[in-house]
């Protein structure tokens, strides 16, 4: 980032010290006091209800001007664009992620009766287009946002048990401008918000019901997630850990079910050697890679087979009814965690496929994926590094431009998170790992895992070129966690910590409606636009 200075960081870094501050004081009051966490309420037909008034009023907010600017903006023009190629039966030129958010989008273009011609040479990102194709682009974006509140609600409702955290973790997440602006663009950010969600409220039912039904319809959701985004990939394998590392202590002591998931991992592994040969291949004898391309078909199918003889001949020898049902579940994180998401991600590329594209193309164009990603070399104005996205030092302008010629007013998307959630958000999630520790809190551990989780791994991944809004897949568990302790200082007899809970909402509050002309595109005038750029240049 151009134009750091030590100054930047001393608002951010001070609202991250007062939340650290109050916190400590808190729970030193708190435990000095003796006295215990939140309420446990079981859920009743008000927090469906709650539910849904959170996510219907939030997508009617969202739902207002969202037409409007009627052009591309940032990544729209790659990803509207392939949606409305997708509609003509056109080969899509967006292939850098998988198709399922622009299968989405396509089928908003159609809803709404939005078009335009898409072909090389006539689309232009910064021309005009009507106003049902903008609307329509950006309808899908819309209904996933508001289902990512409803997931939102019922996620912090399961994981901190009481209603008012729910409530006001929900209602942080609302009221964050990257996660409005999301709501209202045609990327595939939102997508993987609401599908991690999703993923995330489905592993904490199964670890609290243990009934394994829940690993399938958990599959679905991980499939769901990965063939829209590589990035939830991060989220799948925190969340299959954090299951195994419940489930293995039920199955430590029992050799035949140990026998049997190593079995599976053995076959996962000839399997991924199969698929190494295929993308080691010398591309240049593309015979040679269809061949193993498929003798990795008979490698599945002969693993399957094996693996159910396996199991079947351990089922019929075991007398024990419990023990015999432990058997299953390798088998179900096997259908849960690999065979479903494979599945769901091959079948989204069904509509690519018949652009006459065949299975050995979709096998090849992964690797161009990862290529592309890996490799990447290009540089953005806006591009920030991993660790500056807490303190929002990097925003993203998605849109900047004068309303007319004698019209001094500016239309302005800015991709920017509320900064009273996200300077708080590392503080929370840190405070949540502790708390989880010392109360034996499941809910707030869960939390705390995938939100740092979900940052930390950004660190680790070869892309060099990531923004802010990437951020926003880990903001949905620090809100948890600032719902969380809001609701503790809330409903606490300590003054003090009513006020302080109170005013930091307000403050939240007050963030985004200061700031809902820019994250909306609403015309207002230049100087104050200007009144928004809070930390100078690195704000332009």
């Amino acid at each position: 980032m151009d134009n750091l200075t030590p100054a930047h960081f001393i608002l951010p870094l001070t609202v991250f010290v007062l939340v650290c501050w109050t916190l400590r004081g808190f729970f030193q009051l708190k435990e000095a006091q003796e006295k215990p966490g939140l309420t446990q309420e079981p859920m009743e037909r008000l927090d469906y209800l709650l539910a849904a008034t959170l996510a219907m009023s939030f997508f009617c907010v969202i739902l207002v001007r969202l037409d409007f600017p009627a052009k591309a903006v940032f990544d729209e023009c790659y990803h509207s664009r392939t949606g409305m190629q997708y509609l003509l039966g056109q080969n899509p030129m967006e292939w850098t992620h998988p198709p399922l958010a622009k299968l989405v989008i396509a089928g908003g273009l159609k809803l709404f009766g939005g078009s335009f011609n898409p072909v090389e040479g006539i689309y232009k990102p910064d021309m005009g287009f009507s106003h049902a194709a903008a609307f329509g682009w950006r309808f899908g974006s819309a209904v996933f946002g508001a289902l990512s509140v409803l997931l939102m609600f019922f996620l912090a409702r399961a994981l901190t048990g009481n209603r008012l955290a729910a409530l006001l973790a929900t209602g942080m997440l609302a009221l964050d401008g990257v996660f409005f602006v999301q709501s209202r663009m045609a990327m595939t950010n939102i997508y993987t918000v609401c599908f991690i969600l999703l993923a995330a409220l489905l592993a904490w039912t199964y670890k609290t019901k243990r009934n394994p039904l829940w690993l399938p319809v958990l599959g679905v959701a991980l499939g769901l997630a990965i063939a829209t985004r590589w990035t939830t990939l991060y989220a799948f394998g925190l969340i299959a850990l954090w299951l195994l590392a419940h489930d293995l202590p039920r199955v430590a002591n029992y050799p035949k079910v140990l026998a049997l998931a190593g079995l599976g991992v053995a076959v996962l592994g000839a399997l991924f050697l199969q698929l190494r040969r295929f993308y080691t291949a010398d591309t240049a004898y593309p015979e040679q890679q269809r061949v193993i391309l498929s003798g990795l078909l008979w490698w599945l199918i002969g693993g399957v087979l094996l693996y159910v003889l396996a199991y079947a001949a351990l089922r019929w020898s075991e007398r024990r009814s419990d023990w015999a049902a432990q058997l299953a579940l390798p088998g179900w994180y096997l259908l849960s965690f690999i065979g479903i998401p494979v599945a769901l991600y091959l079948l989204s590329y069904i509509p690519y496929m018949r652009q006459n594209h065949d299975l050995f193309k979709v096998f090849t164009e992964q690797k161009v994926m990862w290529d592309y990603h890996a490799n990447m070399k290009e540089t953005h104005p806006y591009s920030s590094p991993w660790w500056s996205w807490p303190l929002v030092l990097r925003p993203t302008w998605y849109e900047y431009s004068k309303v007319g010629p004698g019209d001094n007013r500016i239309v302005g998307i800015l991709c920017v998170g509320n900064v009273f959630v996200w300077w708080a958000s590392i503080p929370a999630l840190a405070f949540a790992t502790w708390r989880a520790w010392k109360d034996k809190h499941g809910g707030l551990g869960f939390a705390a895992l995938l939100g740092l989780g979900l940052w930390l791994a950004w660190a680790l991944q070869p892309r060099s070129l990531i923004f802010l809004h990437y951020f926003f897949e880990a903001l949905p568990f620090a809100c948890i966690a600032l719902g969380h302790f809001g609701a503790r200082l809330w409903t606490s007899r300590d003054e003090d910590s009513r006020y302080i809970a109170a005013g930091y909402g307000v403050l939240i509050l007050f963030w985004f409606g200061f700031f809902y002309p820019l994250l909306s595109g609403l015309p207002i005038p230049d100087p104050y636009v200007q009144m928004h750029i809070w930390l100078g240049k690195l704000w332009r």
